[in-house]
């Protein structure tokens, strides 16, 4: 499996989409209430843990949709896209805890559409990009590697975080996010610079009509 350039391509970018959907995760409602402070009135009924809950619900939605539109343009099209504008969205928000609230939550619910649309894409890759026969072995590395970075992600900006100036400090959330968005870019490096034999720039249909084409009548 390490062998295989194309699917380590998408195996080492769904490593980096965990890093960033779980920091996101796991630090979205301390950053909600740390701007509730910064403004002149309340949340109403839009509560941190509100927000949370609209955003898991996003992404669900989020990643199918994802898959779909991969299924137009493309497997690596879709992933730097959305990569890319999760690094943007990454560098933008953890300065903008000041901003009115409402603005805020939907700058979340659009960085949470960002982060989640490439993850159904990034297996398909992976799962098309398998050698023959290690299809199985393809999805544990590719689980291994996005759990890694889902555990090492929450951490990461967490250290950030304080070393900036703590819980309390706009510019250290800003850092700290921005830490996030580093790592976000390097998920479109990866996805084209270890391309290989496998059909990633294809619709993510393509392969299964091939493959019905090819098995013919057998069933």
């Amino acid at each position: 499996v390490l062998a295989n350039r194309a699917a380590m391509g998408f195996i080492v970018a769904y490593g980096i989409h965990g890093w960033e959907l779980f920091a996101l995760r796991s630090w979205l409602v301390a950053f909600l209430a740390f701007s509730l402070t910064l403004q002149p009135i309340g949340a109403g009924w839009l509560t941190p843990t509100v927000v949370a809950t609209l955003s898991a619900l996003v992404a669900v939605g989020a990643s199918i949709g994802g898959q779909e539109l991969a299924a137009r343009l493309g497997l690596r099209r879709v992933i730097v896209a959305t990569m890319m504008l999760s690094a943007a969205m990454a560098f933008t928000i953890g300065f903008a805890p000041a901003i009115p609230y409402t603005a805020l939550v939907v700058l979340v619910l659009i960085y949470t559409v960002a982060v989640q649309a490439d993850s159904a894409v990034l297996t398909i890759g992976a799962v098309r990009s398998a050698g023959e026969g290690r299809r199985g072995a393809t999805l544990a590395v590719h689980s291994l590697a996005g759990f890694g970075g889902a555990a090492m992600g929450p951490l990461v900006l967490g250290i950030v975080l304080d070393l900036g100036g703590g819980m309390a400090d706009i510019g250290a959330w800003g850092l700290a996010f921005a830490s996030v968005g580093v790592i976000g870019l390097l998920g479109p490096v990866a996805s084209l610079g270890l391309r290989g034999r496998a059909g990633g720039d294809e619709p993510a249909g393509s392969s299964n009509r091939r493959s019905r084409g090819a098995r013919g009548g057998v069933k």
